[in-house]
């Protein structure tokens, strides 16, 4: 279960809205969008660092804790079961682990995971998610997000950096409107996808 108070994103969905099963009370809930605005939203496939919005008050605390939660949401729109492809969160304790494996959902996030981290200390995950274990970079889609923290000029910045890989034409990407970095906690919300 997720915790932690989580300011609410407008988290972009096709169709119905599907909310992620077993989010507390204050954790952020996803809500709907349209798909022209799931579009609009979405960056995708850059093989470069792209940053992470910075979210003032996201954790509504005023001042750096010890620790702070890392968020992360998957939205599976390759028409397939996706695997964790042998990445795992790190951090001082993992509150929900990275999904094993996530149904495709034309309509919404179907996966989550949470860590709790240093707040001062630079910190990367690396995430990778296939349709085919056997070969992740053949015949599959596969993404990988690598995401960073640190503290830059006394506030708080997040990068990340996805790649699409395997041979079927995978598109990775996050969703901007719906992520993002607290400049004074650290506390990170990071809402992906792959397709």
């Amino acid at each position: 279960m997720l915790r932690h108070g989580m300011k609410r994103f407008a988290v972009p969905v096709l169709g119905v809205v599907s909310l992620l099963a077993g989010l507390s009370a204050g954790a952020a809930e996803p809500v709907g969008a349209s798909t022209e605005q799931l579009a609009q939203d979405f960056v995708s496939s850059l093989d470069r660092a792209v940053q992470v919005p910075s979210r003032p008050g996201l954790s509504d605390a005023q001042a750096r804790p010890a620790n702070t939660y890392q968020t992360f949401y998957f939205a599976n729109f390759t028409g397939a079961v996706v695997y964790n492809n042998g990445t795992a969160l790190t951090g001082v304790s993992i509150v929900t682990p990275l999904p094993a494996a996530m149904a495709s959902s034309p309509s919404g996030f179907v996966g989550s995971a949470q860590a709790v981290v240093p707040a001062s200390t630079p910190w990367s995950q690396v995430i990778t998610y296939t349709t085919n274990l056997s070969d992740p970079y053949g015949a599959a889609k596969t993404c990988t997000y690598s995401v960073s923290t640190a503290f830059v000029n006394g506030a708080c910045q997040a990068n990340i950096t996805f790649t699409a890989q395997g041979a079927q034409g995978a598109v990775c990407g996050f969703f901007p409107a719906q992520s993002g970095v607290d400049p004074v906690t650290c506390q990170l919300q990071l809402a992906v996808g792959i397709q």
